[in-house]
């Protein structure tokens, strides 16, 4: 926050001992330092301007609708080749773990230990995190209606969905998501801190614009009196650049305490916004 101390500034003008120039002139220095830490906020939201947000969370939820169309076929085979009735999550899981995509990324080592942990009774808290973390495969090893034919079935309404949609892949992701999410939670999890970054990112410009309006009343109130009043754009162009990742993260944690409810999307989403920054901050 912008702290002046208009106290300050009224003793010093009821002050006959001093010019009110000369006395005010600390006052008017220390605004210009409080105007400077003011820009680390302006800095963090130039960094983290909204487009490369948006195109950063669709991207990796994008990203993710692919993983699980591939993983689904990694197991029950492609939408164009039937899948027999009788086949078993356990069965196709064993085959698959034989293809190196499947082996790499131990499917059916994940299925066992999903399956296991449910059937162990974990706390629930537990289990919701397993749940996030292995996604559909968390479903297949849980959920009785999840059979293989029915993400043989997905698979199948996936590429209905992407010959309706042609050239609009927008539409066809959203068409996805909306399919996939019954039965994959992971997908949920991007979703939820997609959201968290952009309320993240929205508390942010509110604070910035609450800290800047205030800062703009102050300098001119000061500077009329000591004669040196503080540019704004001065300040904020001496300081846009050399981004610190401690001191974004810093800004990012604070707000997130004040802007999100949820410690575990709190967290995410400060993680999501940093990671990403520093990914694009060394693209050309």
């Amino acid at each position: 926050m912008v702290k002046i101390l208009f106290i300050a500034v009224v003793m010093t003008l009821l002050s006959a001992c001093t010019a009110p120039t000369k006395s005010l002139r600390p006052i008017a220095e220390q605004n210009q330092e409080n105007l400077v830490a003011l820009s680390t906020n302006v800095r963090t939201v130039l960094a983290l301007y909204e487009p490369l947000l948006q195109a950063t969370t669709e991207s990796i939820l994008y990203q993710h609708i692919g993983k699980i169309e591939q993983e689904m076929i990694a197991v029950v085979g492609p939408a164009i080749l039937p899948v027999s009735e009788e086949a078993t999550w356990e069965v196709l899981f064993d085959q698959a773990a034989m293809s190196p995509l499947a082996h790499r990324d131990k499917y059916l080592e994940r299925y066992r230990l999903a399956k296991s942990a449910y059937e162990r009774g974990l706390e629930a808290d537990d289990l919701e995190r397993l749940k996030r973390q292995e996604g559909w495969i968390y479903s297949a090893a849980t959920r009785p209606d999840f059979t293989p034919v029915t993400a043989h079935n997905l698979l199948k309404q996936l590429q209905e969905l992407r010959q309706q949609a042609g050239q609009d892949s927008a539409l066809f992701f959203k068409q996805a998501y909306h399919l996939l999410a019954l039965y994959d939670p992971k997908i949920a999890v991007y979703q939820e801190i997609s959201d968290s970054a952009h309320q993240l990112l929205d508390g942010l410009k509110q604070e910035l614009q609450d800290q800047l309006n205030t800062a703009h009343l102050h300098a001119q109130s000061i500077g009329h009196f000591a004669n040196s009043e503080a540019d704004i754009q001065q300040v904020i162009k001496a300081t846009a650049g050399g981004m610190d990742s401690t001191q974004l993260m810093q800004v990012l944690d604070a707000l997130s305490q004040k802007y999100l409810n949820q410690p575990t999307m709190r967290d995410a989403a400060v993680e999501f916004l940093t990671d990403n920054l520093k990914k694009y901050l060394k693209k050309p």
